[in-house]
């Protein structure tokens, strides 16, 4: 299956030059199919980014106890690492299960020079630095959605952590985590220490919003009124859609795609945009996130590969229409 190129566009004032960052999430052991896996690593290596982000979920956390799976994942990001660094983070289903040696195994992925884990840690890569920020297994928990406590989870286990970020960084400051609703939130934004000076949020988990694209494309007011957090729908024989989880849409309004916080944009991949907001105070900060390489329920989705193309700030006043 052809690999799906997003392109995104962002501006900032800490670079000189045009980079690009690629970014893929929910791989969920897909690197375990040669062909998916050297499709990705070709398509990925043609791009010529930077380095390459993985947002989690690269596999099940009791599959990090088993040294031919963990074989086959290093395979898998030394082929990404010849060209350029690999960095990856832990997601949900990561955690499953993760036992301490499975994260010192994860951690070990790290024996090649240019791939590096990150369980909430730090790296400087040239003018980028990096943080890889695993949440608990509590901030994914979508009994706790509706009540606001997976943002108090996320923001208690963000401050856990030794993680810092100075407010006025010479870097560019890039967060990969793999939730992207928390990062959205009023309260985290306010009680996260330092999480609103990053500069880029990388994330996925949510796999096309749950939506194929076919549907997005033709509901947007459905997505923009509800959001979509985890898998509200089934498909008929005719792929006639039933909603049959409406308990947990949320009004976060978020699924793929480029989103900013602090304005309210949502930009899908075919450059429409919903609830842009004209007066946005302060920094906004870009989210990313990606469908995901594997498919998930049986939805219709193509391994994404998702390029942000990053811009000195100059330029945008040319660019932007």
């Amino acid at each position: 299956m052809k690999s799906i190129i997003v392109n995104y566009d962002i501006f900032s004032d800490k670079l000189s030059g045009d980079e690009k960052v690629v970014l893929i999430s929910d791989v969920h052991d897909a690197f375990s199919n040669k062909k998916i896996k050297n499709q990705l690593i070709r398509d990925i290596n043609d791009l010529n980014p930077h380095h390459v982000s993985i947002a989690g979920d690269t596999m099940q956390g009791n599959k990090y106890g088993d040294l031919k799976k963990c074989n086959q994942l290093s395979f898998f990001l030394d082929g990404l690492a010849e060209n350029q660094p690999v960095v990856l983070s832990l997601g949900n289903h990561d955690l499953v299960g993760l036992t301490e040696e499975g994260r010192k195994n994860f951690r070990n992925l790290g024996d090649s020079k240019k791939v590096f884990p990150l369980d909430n840690e730090t790296i400087t890569l040239d003018k980028f630095r990096i943080t890889g920020f695993s949440t608990g297994r509590k901030a994914y928990d979508s009994s706790y959605h509706k009540s606001g406590m997976i943002n108090k989870f996320y923001t208690e286990d963000w401050n856990q952590t030794n993680i810092e970020v100075l407010k006025n960084s010479p870097f560019f400051e890039e967060l990969v985590g793999h939730a992207p609703h928390p990062l959205a939130s009023e309260y985290v934004q306010q009680n996260a220490k330092g999480i609103q000076n990053f500069d880029l949020y990388l994330t996925g988990h949510l796999h096309d919003g749950y939506v194929p694209r076919w549907y997005t494309k033709k509901h947007l007011s459905s997505i923009q009124d509800f959001g979509v957090w985890e898998m509200p729908i089934e498909r008929d024989i005719n792929g006639k859609i039933t909603f049959i989880r409406p308990w947990i849409y949320t009004k976060v309004d978020l699924c793929r795609g480029l989103h900013y916080v602090g304005s309210n944009q949502i930009t899908f991949e075919d450059g429409s945009t919903i609830n842009n907001s004209e007066n946005s105070n302060g920094k906004t900060i870009p989210l990313v996130i990606s469908t995901g390489v594997n498919r998930l329920f049986g939805l219709p989705s193509s391994p994404e590969i998702t390029c942000i193309h990053i811009h000195p700030k100059e330029k945008s006043l040319g660019m932007i229409k």
